[in-house]
């Protein structure tokens, strides 16, 4: 679409960090898996290039994070388990 990502895919960005999912025009959207530099992992929903929605994060030392986000935040209703 136009020269746009769209559908499902993997995109490796040059810092290292790699996102497997969903796109829509270019843009991280719907379910997908996005690995940080750090080792860190989100897992869930994304909408307009961001963490939005229901997702798990597992930070690098082992705590993690199982909820709501909005705006690449956690926000609202979630449980933190610290390793």
């Amino acid at each position: 679409m136009n020269g746009k990502c769209q559908g499902q895919g993997t995109y490796t960005q040059h810092s290292g960090a790699v996102y497997e999912g969903y796109f829509v025009c270019d843009k991280r959207h719907g379910k997908g898996k996005y690995t940080h530099i750090d080792g860190a992992i989100y897992e869930g929903d994304f909408k307009n290039d961001k963490c939005y929605g229901i997702g798990r994060f597992m930070y690098p030392g082992g705590d993690v994070y199982e909820g709501e986000f909005l705006n690449d935040k956690r926000n609202g209703k979630g449980k933190f388990t610290r390793a």
